[in-house]
C-alpha cells in the first residue's frame, strides 16, 4: 500500500483551493460593478424551460425567437410571471441564441409594459403592430455575474432601434444557450511554481492473500415484478396523446390534469380553471365562470352593493367578462296619483265643470284622495263647489261715493239763517250691455254661440265694452263680438263618456180609465182671490 504523502507536500497543496476562491470573489465583485447596454430578443423563462414555444409547441424556443408571439410573452400568466431573459443573437447562422442577461422583477414589469406600447395581443395598445419577435434595449447594472445568465438589475427598457449608442452594446462574459441556470466558469489562479514530484513508492507493497476461505453462496435472485407503464398525459409527448397536451390548457391560463397516468387510460386529462374562477372539461378547453358579486377576485364588487342597500347582478358570469357587475335598486311602493279633472274615473268629475263653463281642479291628485276635485266659476264671477257645480254670482262694481264739503258758517250774533238742504246728486245710472236691451248690448250674441257674456263695466259712460268669453276647457275672449274659442292639447271628457244614473220618482200615481164621471165640487169655503197673504 502507498504511505500518506509528506507533510511538506500536503502543506503546499492546501493554498489551492483558497487562491481559487478569492480570485472567484473579485472576478464576480468586478463584473458586478459592471454597467451594461444590450439589444436582443425578449423571451421569458418558462418557454425557455419547455425548450419550446408554449404557443407553438414545434419550435425550439432559443432556435426561432423571432415566432415567441407578444401575446404569448404578456397575456399568458405563467409565462408573463416566469420572469423574462435578453437573448444574445447567435454568432453564426444556424446557431441556437443564447442567454445573455436575466432581467429583475421590476426589470420585467418594465419590459411588459413595454412590450404592450408595441404588441399587437389582447392586453396591447390598440396602435401596437408586433405580433411576434419582441427586442428591446435594455441598460441595466449586474448584480449577480457568480451565475450565467449574469443578473442585472435594469434601469431603463427602450425600444430597439434607440440601440447603446457610440459605445455599442456590452459583450457578456458568458452566455447561457440551454434552460436552467449555471454557474460562472471560475478563472484559475496564475502558476505558483512546478509541483514536486511525487514519489513513486515509498516501500514494498504488502501481499494479498490469494484466498480468505471459502465464499459464502449468494442466494438466487428472483426477477423483479414489470413496473406499470404510466403516461402523464399532461407533461408527456406521446403519439396517443396528441402531442403535448397541457400547452392546450396553459394556452387558455388554465391548469391540466390527468387524473389517471395508466397506459390505459388515455384521453382522460382535463383542463381546471384557477382560482377563484370555476370550472373544469375532459380532453378539452374549460368554460371558467366567475360571478363578480359572490366573488373575491381584483375586479368583484366586493359588496358595493349591498352596503348601499342594492342588489348586485352579474349579467355574464364567464370568466372572460369582468367589470361588468351591476347594482340595481330594490323595488318600493309606488306612489299613485290621479287627477279627477282630467281622467276617467268612477269618482271624476266628467267634464262636469267644463260644461257649467267652470275650471276644475284636483287639490290633491294622489290615489288616496277621492271626490275632492273642485269647480270654479271664472272671473269675474266668484264661486267654488266640491264635486258639484259651482254656484256663480259676480261682485257689483263699487262706486266710490261722492262726498261734498259742508259751507262753514261764520259765527253772528244774529240768529243763523236756516240752510235748505243741499239736493243729494242723483246715483249714476248703471247699465249691464250683457243683460239690458239697449243698442249697444250684447243682445243674444254671446249665448247664441253658447259663450258667456261679461260687462267688465257697467256704468252709463262705458258702453260697447261687453265680451263674449269661451267655457272651458275651451279659451278666448273678444270685445262686442263673438269669441274664437281654442281648445287644449287634452281634452276634458264630454258628458256622453257619463253613465247617467237612474232617478227614481217614486211609485206612479194611477191613472182614471173613465172621463165620465165628473169630478166632485166642494161647496165649502171659496178659493182665495189673491196670494199676497
Amino acid at each position: 500500500a502507498l504511505l500518506p504523502p509528506p507533510p511538506h507536500l500536503a502543506t503546499m497543496r492546501r493554498p489551492f483551493p483558497v487562491l481559487r476562491l478569492c480570485a472567484a470573489a473579485l472576478v464576480a465583485h468586478a463584473a458586478a460593478a459592471e454597467d451594461i447596454c444590450y439589444v436582443g430578443y425578449i423571451m421569458d423563462r418558462y418557454c425557455i424551460d419547455n425548450e419550446v414555444l408554449l404557443d407553438k409547441p414545434d419550435v425550439k424556443a432559443l432556435e426561432r425567437p423571432d415566432l415567441h408571439s407578444v401575446h404569448c410573452l404578456v397575456d399568458v400568466g405563467v409565462c408573463r410571471d416566469s420572469g423574462f431573459d435578453v437573448l444574445s443573437d447567435p454568432a453564426t447562422p444556424g446557431a441556437p441564441f443564447c442567454r445573455a442577461y436575466s432581467l429583475d422583477a421590476a426589470g420585467t414589469q418594465a419590459a411588459i409594459a413595454s412590450a404592450r406600447k408595441v404588441g399587437s395581443c389582447r392586453t396591447c395598445d390598440p396602435s401596437g403592430l408586433v405580433e411576434q419577435g419582441y427586442r428591446a434595449t435594455i441598460r441595466g447594472r449586474i448584480v449577480d455575474a457568480s451565475v450565467v445568465p449574469a443578473a442585472i438589475i435594469v434601469t431603463q427598457v427602450l425600444p430597439e432601434h434607440m440601440g447603446c449608442g457610440l459605445e455599442g452594446p456590452s459583450v457578456p462574459r458568458h452566455v447561457n444557450c440551454e434552460r436552467g441556470i449555471k454557474p460562472a466558469p471560475v478563472p484559475m489562479p496564475p502558476s505558483l511554481g512546478t509541483p514536486m514530484p511525487m514519489p513513486v513508492s515509498l516501500g514494498t507493497p504488502m501481499p494479498m492473500p490469494v484466498s480468505l476461505g471459502t465464499p459464502m453462496p449468494m442466494p438466487s435472485a428472483t426477477a423483479p415484478a414489470t413496473p406499470p407503464i404510466l403516461i402523464d398525459e399532461c407533461e408527456e409527448d406521446c403519439a396517443p396523446c396528441g402531442g403535448i397536451i397541457k400547452y392546450t390548457c396553459i394556452v387558455e391560463e388554465q391548469a391540466c390534469i390527468d387524473v389517471n397516468t395508466s397506459a390505459s387510460s388515455l384521453s382522460d386529462w382535463m383542463c381546471s380553471c384557477f382560482a377563484p374562477a370555476q370550472g373544469t372539461a375532459v380532453a378539452q378547453v374549460a368554460v371558467c365562470m366567475l360571478n363578480e358579486c359572490t366573488t373575491d377576485c381584483s375586479s368583484c364588487s366586493f359588496g358595493t352593493c349591498s352596503q348601499a342597500g342594492q342588489s348586485c347582478t352579474d349579467p355574464d358570469a364567464s370568466a372572460v367578462s369582468l367589470s361588468d357587475w351591476t347594482c340595481s335598486c330594490l323595488a318600493q311602493v309606488a306612489v299613485c296619483m290621479l287627477d279627477e279633472c282630467t281622467n276617467d274615473c268612477d269618482s271624476c268629475s266628467f267634464g262636469t265643470c267644463s260644461e257649467a263653463g267652470q275650471s276644475c281642479t284636483d287639490p290633491d291628485a294622489s290615489a288616496v284622495s277621492l271626490f275632492d276635485w273642485t269647480c270654479s266659476c271664472l272671473a269675474p264671477a266668484q264661486g267654488t263647489a266640491v264635486a258639484s257645480v259651482a254656484v256663480c254670482t259676480v261682485p257689483p262694481t263699487p262706486i266710490p261715493p261722492t262726498s261734498v264739503p259742508p259751507t262753514p258758517i261764520p259765527p253772528t250774533s244774529v240768529p243763523p239763517t236756516p240752510i235748505p238742504p243741499t239736493a243729494t246728486a242723483p246715483p249714476p245710472t248703471l247699465i249691464d250691455e250683457c243683460e239690458e236691451d239697449c243698442a249697444t248690448c250684447s243682445g243674444i250674441t254671446c249665448i247664441v254661440e253658447e259663450q258667456a257674456c261679461i260687462d267688465v263695466n257697467t256704468s252709463a259712460s262705458s258702453l260697447s265694452d261687453w265680451m263674449c268669453s269661451c267655457f272651458a276647457p275651451a279659451q278666448g275672449t273678444a270685445v262686442a263680438q263673438v269669441a274664437v274659442c281654442t281648445l287644449p292639447a287634452t281634452p276634458a271628457p264630454t258628458r256622453s263618456q257619463i253613465t247617467p244614473m237612474p232617478v227614481s220618482l217614486g211609485t206612479p200615481v194611477p191613472m182614471p180609465t173613465s172621463f165620465d164621471t165628473p169630478m166632485p165640487v166642494s161647496q165649502g169655503t171659496p178659493m182665495p182671490t189673491s196670494f199676497d197673504t
